[in-house]
């Protein structure tokens, strides 16, 4: 059984900074490149019209939820 990658956020705050010359679409996916590096929990599907969808396992999906939900 694979091991399952901790529910943490590994992105320093220097690591967020897009690059403003890419459009929307190259911006959103120069940003799930870094997601995937810092969040392995996440896994990150991107189709056409820049639309991403993010899923997770087990408690993931809950921590997933969260951070979408109003507080």
């Amino acid at each position: 059984m694979p091991e399952t990658p901790p529910i943490a956020c590994t992105l320093s705050a220097g690591g967020i900074r897009l690059s403003a010359e890419p459009g929307a679409a190259e911006a959103l996916i120069q940003l799930i490149d870094l997601e995937r590096e810092c969040c392995a929990w996440i896994d990150f599907a991107v189709s056409e019209g820049s639309v991403a969808t993010l899923t997770a396992d087990a408690d993931g999906e809950a921590a997933l939820a969260g951070m979408f939900q109003g507080h």
